[in-house]
């Protein structure tokens, strides 16, 4: 490996002498192993649960297959089953009120797919949930390289189990906003206001185990940038905190690490991350993915851009928008990629108002314009 690694940088090295020009190299890739990805959740809390069935998909391909027309069912320990339905493809749902989530109890997944191959999880035990503390923000400043600072609101999390049982911790979040347009257009008073949201993506666990105490302080969560309009009105985050196995925090930890370790030339070539399914007839059938069993508790925060420190100038989302007024027919303004707000005559002259772009009065364009049931209004 070390002759291997040397041979690419003499290799490089003339390249960079030559004048710094790089030539892009696109590899031939079109060989990949199809492999089954299951990802789900079960927790104590009585909602709709999700398993999302995919598979492993080319280097040049934009996503994996979704594994559609499968029967997905949970099991608990006592033999009651509950079957999921497909609520798009590759996506199955456990509606609320389908299977309590007893604590104590163990749960597991199965899985038989369209050309009949079966799959389970492990039983995994529901942990208790330990109380999330509190969920704050900072303000802080991120120092980039060539270029200004970036500002914003670090979102922390604390959280901790005075029993002493839980240790190993996973968050996840849905950041939720209200934004509005940047222009009134008449007839579109309800697409004035909008809200948009997004589930978190990255890893965040902790383990406790070398602690004297089974707290998990300051943990990052966010960081909310002010380029990004997220703060411009009203923001909201849901924080999840559930109580994983030792063996569900394992899975993570190593997938944690394979995101961290992945992406230079001196990395180690990455290897799957296997978790805790297999084929039945055929064990060594590489499945990633996990069945996650865990204790949930919940959180909630609001912060409106009155609470926001002054220095801080979110942006608004509309930094794109012109308005452009025309006196006249304004034809030629339509013709060459402006959108009409309103049109009126005004002392026998046509006034002919424009945007540059739909999403500047149309907030539907980025968003949604019904109101999430637990949304409060910024004055409240």
């Amino acid at each position: 490996m070390q002759r291997t690694i040397r041979h690419i940088i003499l290799f490089l090295a003339p390249v960079f002498l030559a004048g710094g020009c790089i030539e892009p190299y696109y590899p031939e890739l079109d060989r990949y192993e199809d492999v089954l990805v299951i990802d789900g959740t079960f927790t104590n809390i009585d909602e709709d649960r999700y398993v999302n069935i995919t598979r492993t998909y080319g280097y040049y391909d934009v996503k994996g297959t979704e594994e559609t027309g499968a029967v997905v069912m949970v099991r608990s320990e006592d033999g009651i089953t509950a079957t999921y339905t497909e609520k798009s493809p590759g996506t199955y749902v456990l509606p609320a009120g389908s299977m309590e989530g007893e604590i104590g109890k163990e749960y597991q997944l199965l899985i038989e797919t369209s050309d009949g191959s079966q799959y389970t999880s492990s039983y995994q035990a529901l942990k208790k949930p330990s109380g999330i503390d509190s969920v704050y923000y900072e303000k802080e400043e991120i120092m980039r390289i060539a270029d200004s600072p970036l500002n914003g609101l670090q979102v922390y999390v604390d959280g901790s189990d005075p029993e002493n049982e839980t240790h190993y911790y996973q968050w996840e979040f849905t950041e939720t906003w209200e934004f509005s347009v940047a222009f009134q257009k008449p007839g579109y008073d309800n697409k004035y206001t909008c809200w948009r949201s997004n589930d978190s993506k990255a890893i965040i666990i902790a383990s406790t185990t070398q602690l004297t105490e089974d707290v998990a302080y300051r943990q990052p969560l966010n960081f909310i940038s002010t380029e990004n309009p997220r703060l411009s009105r009203m923001y909201s985050m849901n924080v999840r905190q559930l109580s994983l196995p030792q063996e569900a925090y394992d899975f993570w930890r190593k997938l944690e690490l394979a995101n961290e370790h992945a992406g230079s030339l001196f990395d180690p070539p990455p290897t799957p991350v296997i978790g805790n399914i297999e084929n039945i007839e055929d064990p060594e059938e590489p499945v990633l993915g996990y069945f996650r069993v865990a204790g949930a508790s919940e959180k909630r925060i609001f912060i409106s851009r009155n609470e926001i420190p002054a220095d801080l100038s979110p942006a608004t989302g509309n930094e794109h928008c012109e308005y452009l007024e025309v006196v006249g027919e304004g034809i030629d303004e339509l013709q060459h990629g402006w959108y009409l707000i309103t049109r009126f005559t005004y002392m026998d002259l046509l006034w002919t108002a424009l945007s540059s772009h739909v999403d500047c009065y149309d907030c539907t364009q980025k968003g949604t314009n019904i109101k999430p049931e637990f949304w409060i209004d910024p004055d409240e």
